[in-house]
């Protein structure tokens, strides 16, 4: 599907509006998160989104590089890195196929000649069905996007969104008709330059949402050790926190129904005490994320590592001392009393 910017955007029948975009500018590879509503089923989707119904959450989760592969005065175009991006509708997930594509994120910032300012993201749901989707945001105005270049549109698009303006649309392979369609609630552009750390059991067990949950580290809360934990792709409103050990070992042992891979003879800490900035307790999203419940988060979401560290006589971390980091979670949805653990991530202290 060849990228017609006004033409695609107003076929899709999005209107007119203003959207305030909190910008940053890094370089590096980005991810793009979409939570949307399911509001309208034309024909069912092939599986594994047959069963979709009306009010159904929609994820979608993709990696791109920051290099663009087509450059205009109008537009650029970036490819997605297929092999990190998924999408959930309801309880059923799929990978965004390495096949035909086109798997391509396209941004305009160009209210002269273009009709307007637009971001829009295609590729293909399911090598089997060969069914596309379609995200697309688009603002006539010109006052959305405020550059082509992924570093200076980094940031967060706040919802609600007016109607019309931003929507996931499934579509047949060879008509493109619209088999679904749903409304966006959150639209996020973010860059991955500041993750640090080295990973281990990566991917993790797979979950009740058919996804595997990932862990993030990235620096520069300028609080406590000055790393700052994130987890994705976790089961909706599930609980969860985050471990540290000081050694790793492979294959790992079973918990529940992942594996633990770090070692538990060694010392293995848990950041579950209440009361204190050790406390990481958090509840996962209906996008996946796990929220802080428990005020240790600069930005709502994860967990802002502590220089004291959840082990008998509290020591704290040291230069030079490599730590390393996992987060279990309950997943109900897979039954009573269920649980798992993300990937994990080894950080050596500077």
């Amino acid at each position: 599907m060849q990228l017609l910017p006004t033409p695609c955007t107003k076929a899709l029948g999005l209107g007119l509006f203003l959207l305030p975009l909190a910008s940053s500018a890094s370089a590096g590879d980005y991810v793009i998160r979409v939570t949307a509503t399911v509001t309208t089923i034309n024909t069912a989707p092939s599986a594994p989104f047959d069963g979709a119904v009306v009010g159904d959450t929609l994820i979608a989760s993709m990696e791109l590089f920051n290099v663009p592969t087509v450059v205009t005065p109008e537009y650029w175009t970036y490819d997605l890195d297929v092999a990190h991006a998924a999408m959930r509708i309801g309880t059923a997930s799929a990978l965004i196929s390495t096949n035909t594509g086109p798997n391509t994120v396209s941004l305009a910032s160009a209210p002269q000649g273009m009709g307007g300012d637009f971001l829009l993201v295609t590729g293909e749901v399911s090598a089997v069905s060969m069914e596309t989707f379609v995200i697309a945001v688009f603002d006539s105005t010109g006052q959305l996007i405020p550059s082509q270049d992924i570093a200076q549109a980094a940031g967060t698009y706040p919802g609600p969104f007016p109607a019309n303006t931003a929507k996931v649309i499934l579509q047949e392979p060879l008509t493109m008709g619209q088999l679904l369609v749903a409304d966006i609630q959150s639209l996020s552009i973010e860059a991955l330059t500041t993750t640090v750390g080295t990973p281990f059991c990566d991917p993790a067990a797979v979950n009740s949402t058919g996804l595997s949950a990932q862990i993030e580290a990235s620096v520069g809360t300028g609080l406590g050790a000055d790393l700052h934990l994130e987890v994705s792709n976790g089961p909706t409103a599930e609980f969860g926190y985050f471990l540290v050990g000081t050694s790793i070992t492979s294959p790992g042992i079973t918990l529940g129904n992942g594996t633990l891979c770090m070692d538990s003879v060694d010392p293995l800490g848990r950041y579950n005490l209440s009361g204190s900035d050790r406390f990481s307790l958090g509840q996962f999203d209906a996008g996946g994320v796990m929220q802080n419940l428990g005020g240790t988060s600069t930005v709502g979401s994860g967990f802002d590592v502590p220089l004291t560290l959840p082990l008998p006589g509290s020591p704290s971390i040291v230069a030079g001392e490599t730590w390393h980091f996992q987060a279990w979670y309950r997943d109900t949805p897979a039954g009573a009393g269920a649980s798992n653990l993300s990937s994990g991530v080894s950080i050596t202290f500077p």
